[in-house]
């Protein structure tokens, strides 16, 4: 309509409006309310220009002594600091499997999915964090980098600690909180969804989200996403694009598309140690 056009929506947004749209018109048809199930046309999306701002090694650091201090602090409430342990935790797993970040009890991250096979002396330790139902997509078993490792151990020492059973979701409320006007509480062992409020604010903290930085270009949970694939690209350039790809649920199309630029710098690196051109 031409109250749309006027709209400033980006490729992505106005994608899921129309995908609303037409399911609303199909419920009504169901009830036999319309005939009518529109069809707009949906605008082509820029995967580049569309994906998040990677997270950078420097703001990793930065958020990994943010978070980390902010549960070590004594004086802090313990059921504030377990919230903060948590959330140190999912930065720290997310960054280094490169899941997409769960944002819902539908794709929530489950102890049975925290896969840590056997292995023999001298074998590397191989752990793995299944994921089933990540925009419903085909299941795929995330690799976890050992810089996380601690982050499982730490959680499974903190429900311990706090007289419970090893909870079915990986991040679990440790403390029972009543219903007020500005929450809807929660009871102890029910999962937690979301992390938005606790990211917002570290961003603030640390001044990564300010008024002067376009939404567009402001960090968001998915950054992390990006921050494993980057650092796998940059660190490990014998994995071939379709490796790092399987390794995150993803393809090579998407991931050729978006960080074309780290794919660049991946092949003439790899050329300049191949070939040698010069005359004797």
């Amino acid at each position: 309509t031409e109250w749309a056009k006027t709209q400033s929506w980006g490729a992505s947004q106005a994608t899921r409006i129309i995908t609303q749209i037409r399911m609303i018109f199909r419920y009504a048809r169901s009830k036999g309310l319309t005939e009518l199930t529109p069809s707009p046309r949906r605008p082509s999306i820029d995967l580049r220009a569309s994906s998040r701002k990677n997270l950078t090694q420097e703001d990793f650091d930065r958020m990994f002594d943010y978070t980390r201090d902010r549960y070590l602090k004594p004086e802090t409430a313990l059921s504030r600091r377990d919230c903060y342990l948590q959330f140190h935790c999912w930065l720290v797993i997310c960054t280094h499997s490169g899941i997409r970040p769960p944002s819902s009890l539908k794709n929530a991250m489950k102890w049975k999915h925290y896969l840590t096979p056997p292995f023999n002396e001298g074998d590397p330790d191989l752990r793995y964090l299944h994921r089933e139902s990540e925009k419903d997509l085909q299941p795929y078993d995330a690799i976890i980098l050992p810089g996380a490792f601690n982050a499982f151990d730490l959680l499974e020492e903190l429900y311990q600690e706090r007289g419970m059973d090893k909870p079915e979701y990986l991040f679990s409320h440790t403390h029972n909180r009543k219903p007020s006007r500005n929450s809807p509480g929660h009871e102890k062992g029910q999962a937690i969804l979301s992390y938005r409020k606790q990211w917002s604010t570290m961003l603030n903290k640390l001044g990564l989200e300010t008024k002067e930085i376009a939404a567009k270009d402001r960090l968001a949970p998915y950054s992390m996403r990006g921050y494993f694939h980057t650092r796998m690209m940059e660190e490990h350039p014998e994995l071939r694009i379709e490796q790092i790809a399987g390794l995150t649920g993803t393809s090579a199309r998407m991931l050729n598309t978006v960080y074309v630029d780290y794919n660049s710098q991946r092949t003439a690196k790899s050329i300049a140690s191949s070939i040698n051109w010069n005359k004797e």
